[in-house]
């Protein structure tokens, strides 16, 4: 009974020894999760690749292929080839892909290779990025190019990679139901409403600070009369009122604000004869001596002159004197705006 089951250990041993040797090349396989698929040329094993003296394949190529479904236009597609080829083969240089536009669909975007040399092999990993680079309008199927790789060393050979299918979709449907306005084109979103009343807020401040400024700077330089419209410019307000009427009435009127302008600025009566006197105490208005005189003779003789007939007479005054009453009181005005009066006493 002992002896039986001796046999029966030391034959479970022997089989435990003979799956081990095989379950490298197998577990190297599916923990990676890559899929072998066709190639043109003998394929062979890990262990039988390890040396070239059995007679076997130098080169054991497997792949990872990408999905085959569900890309659209822009979505990138990886292809990963690994390939162990046994000393002294190497890989050629010219055989890897080079970057760039292959089809209508594709473009290959990155070639990454790496390798990694051992006592007995070489192993490469070869991994080529496309993008899809068109849009398609219903699901269409197109190929990942063929590869020929090519490998040298004591005997030169080649491999080649069959073409990969996937399918690429349109990204929206050619035709949309027609229900809910979803057929139509719809107008842009109109942009949403900012809240300005910060912004009209500090605009109105600025505006108060920029009129508080503005007045000061008035106030410093003209005084406070700026704010009050003063005799000879109220005067020019009144005649401008007149312009329009060329009846002897009007043109009276408007001698009557002049004079009520010398009057306030005089603070009294002026007559004629005070005219010196005035433009000592208002030193301002002494440019216009020669005007000031002129328009008192006008005056005199439109009220005091000639007969008493000429006065109940309806005629009308002339143009050159409107004209000149009107550029006086101008005048007068612009040296009445002016500052600096030197006021002496009578």
């Amino acid at each position: 009974m002992m002896r039986v089951r001796g046999i029966a250990f030391g034959i479970l041993i022997l089989l435990c020894l003979v799956v081990g040797t095989r379950l490298p090349a197998a577990a190297e396989q599916n923990v990676t999760g890559e899929t072998a698929t066709p190639v043109t040329g003998p394929v062979a094993t890990a262990a039988e690749t390890a040396s070239t003296e059995t007679g076997g394949d130098p080169a054991y190529i497997f792949l990872s292929e990408p999905r085959p479904f569900g890309y659209v236009i822009g979505d990138l597609v990886e292809r990963s080839i690994t390939m162990v080829v046994a000393e002294p083969a190497r890989l050629q240089a010219d055989a890897i892909p080079k970057v760039g536009r292959y089809d209508a669909w594709l473009e290959l975007r990155k070639v990454d290779l790496v390798s990694h040399e051992d006592s007995q092999s070489t192993r490469y990993r070869l991994t080529l990025t496309y993008q899809i680079m068109n849009v398609v309008p219903e699901v269409q199927s197109i190929e990942l190019p063929p590869l020929k790789l090519s490998f040298d060393g004591a005997q030169s050979f080649t491999r080649e990679i069959t073409s990969w299918p996937i399918t690429v979709a349109p990204l929206t449907p050619e035709f949309v139901l027609a229900r809910a306005g979803l057929e139509a084109l719809r107008p842009d979103r109109a942009p949403s409403l900012m809240d300005t009343s910060a912004h009209r807020l500090r605009l109105w401040l600025y505006a108060a600070l920029f009129f508080i400024v503005l007045s000061t700077y008035a106030y410093s330089r003209l005084g406070a009369a700026w704010l009050v419209r003063k005799p000879f410019a109220r005067a020019c307000r009144e005649i401008s009122k007149l312009e329009s009427s060329r009846s002897r009435d009007a043109y009276r009127a408007a001698l009557r604000a002049m004079h009520r302008a010398f009057d306030e600025t005089n603070g009294a009566t002026l007559f004629s004869e005070r005219v010196a006197v005035f433009l000592d105490k208002h030193s301002r208005f002494a440019a216009l001596r020669v005007e000031i005189e002129q328009f008192f003779a006008l005056s005199r003789d439109e009220f005091f002159g000639g007969s008493e007939a000429s006065h109940a007479s309806p005629r009308k005054p002339d143009a050159a004197s409107k004209v000149f009453l009107q550029s006086f009181c101008r005048a007068m005005r612009e040296r009445e705006a002016a500052r600096g009066d030197v006021s002496h006493a009578a």
